[in-house]
C-alpha cells in the first residue's frame, strides 16, 4: 500500500455548486487525509445560497472559488476524477488522462425544471439543501467503500 494520500478530482459543468460540495465533504469526512479538488467545464461564481447551506452543515466554503479543468491540470495526476453532474463524454472530453479511476455519479442539478432567478429564496434553500444532502450521501457512501477496501487489501497483505 501506498504511503501516499489518495488524490480525488470532483468535476461539474461550472464548479459552484455539486464539485464544490463534494471537495468540501471529502476533506471534511476524511478527515483531512484524502487530497480532495473539485474543477469545472467552465466556471461560475459560487451562489451565496451554496456558501449559506454548506455553512448550515457546519463545512463552511471559506475560500472556495470556481476553478476550470485547465486550472487544476497541473496537480495531477489524481487517483480518482468524479463527475458529479449528468454528462456525457462529449462534454468532458480528455479527462481521461487526468486519473487512474473515473467515476460518475450524475447528481441532479438543483433546479431540474426551473431556472434559480424564477424561485424565491426560501425555494432556492430548499433545492440547495437537497442538493448538499445527496452530495453529502455520495461522498459518505463513496469514502465507506474505498475504506473498506483499503481495510481488505491491509488484512490481504498481512496475511502473505
Amino acid at each position: 500500500m501506498s504511503d501516499q494520500p489518495l488524490r480525488v478530482l470532483f468535476l461539474c459543468n461550472h464548479n459552484s455548486a455539486r464539485s464544490q460540495m463534494a471537495e468540501a465533504f471529502l476533506r471534511h469526512l476524511s478527515g483531512g487525509s484524502i487530497q480532495a479538488y473539485s474543477a469545472g467545464l467552465g466556471k461560475k461564481d459560487i451562489k451565496p445560497t451554496v456558501f449559506e447551506v454548506m455553512e448550515e452543515s457546519g463545512i463552511p466554503l471559506e475560500g472556495h472559488v470556481s476553478k476550470t479543468v485547465d486550472e487544476v491540470r497541473d496537480l495531477q495526476p489524481f487517483d480518482y476524477v468524479i463527475v458529479v453532474c449528468k454528462t456525457n463524454e462529449n462534454e468532458c472530453p480528455g479527462f481521461t488522462d487526468l486519473a487512474h479511476h473515473h467515476l460518475s455519479w450524475e447528481i441532479e442539478s438543483p433546479f431540474p425544471d426551473r431556472k434559480p432567478a424564477d424561485l424565491n429564496p426560501s425555494e432556492k434553500l430548499t433545492h440547495y439543501r437537497s442538493l448538499r444532502d445527496q452530495v453529502s450521501d455520495c461522498v459518505a457512501r463513496w469514502l465507506e467503500g474505498i475504506n473498506r477496501s483499503n481495510l481488505s487489501s491491509a488484512a490481504a497483505a498481512s496475511r502473505d
